[in-house]
């Protein structure tokens, strides 16, 4: 008798100041010693990052950074261009939740 699939995880980590990425990465090391396909969606902060080459060492994991870096205040006239890149990078996310890709 086959055994279900087990149903893959979608992990959010928000909030100020420092851990997010770490923690990411941890689980995703984890699963990718299972042999699992794992992506990591980066709202960046910065376009070249130490975990973004780490991860690439990784077997099984993706890792995307998407975003413009820190937001601005809302009155600042780069605000808008900000919040369309937050838009594509959860347009981005939606598409890989929906391809079945990852685990």
């Amino acid at each position: 008798m086959n055994q279900p699939q087990e149903a893959g995880r979608v992990l959010l980590f928000t909030g100020d100041g420092k851990g997010k990425t770490t923690a990411a990465l941890g689980l995703a090391l984890r699963a990718s010693g299972h042999g699992m396909r794992v992506l990591v969606l980066q709202f960046i902060k910065a376009a070249i990052t130490g975990e973004l080459s780490a991860s690439q060492k990784l077997p099984n994991v993706e890792f995307l950074q998407t975003g413009r870096g820190f937001v601005p205040k809302p009155e600042s006239p780069h605000f808008e261009e900000h919040r369309r890149a937050a838009e594509e990078g959860l347009e981005q996310a939606a598409r890989a939740l929906a391809s079945g890709r990852y685990e």
